[in-house]
């Protein structure tokens, strides 16, 4: 078994799916302005459309599954990290930032000077889903094309 070419799916399915998150923000006009440092950051940014986690792990998982076996070890393994991976984005992190922008709103107005706190982004299910896709047909692809 290469791992190396589930990793280059991995990161694969993260680049095209932050890319599209990136592309989309730049459309909306979110970029406009902003420097080269503000633009990586935007790059690289947990939430959104569409979900990078997502793409990571279920484009390692297709490809393992076409690779390897839907019945081997590894693809059980990465399907059950993806369900993990996903879960937390649409339920932990995406409460987790809501309640970040809710309580910046509040430091706002009762402690006005004090740092406002870190909000760390989840995804709605579609983002996750967008992200999925993504996953998936980088994993095709790269099978595909390495077969």
């Amino acid at each position: 078994m290469n791992g190396l070419k589930i990793v280059l799916v991995y990161v694969l399915g993260w680049f095209v799916a932050q890319t599209t998150k990136f592309v989309l923000l730049s459309i909306k006009g979110a970029t406009k302005g902003k420097s080269g440092k503000e633009k990586f950051k935007m790059y690289v940014k947990s939430g959104g459309m569409p979900s990078g986690h997502t793409g990571s792990i279920l484009g390692a998982a297709t490809y393992t599954g076409l690779s390897y076996g839907f019945d081997s070890p590894v693809f059980g393994i990465l399907v059950c990290f993806a369900a993990t991976v996903i879960y937390d984005a649409v339920n932990v992190r995406y409460a987790v930032g809501e309640q970040g922008k809710k309580m910046n709103k509040i430091i706002k107005v009762v402690r006005p000077d004090d740092e406002l706190v870190k909000v760390v982004e989840g995804h709605t299910g579609f983002e996750v889903f967008v992200g999925g896709v993504i996953g998936i047909l980088m994993g095709l692809l790269v099978f595909l094309i390495l077969k």
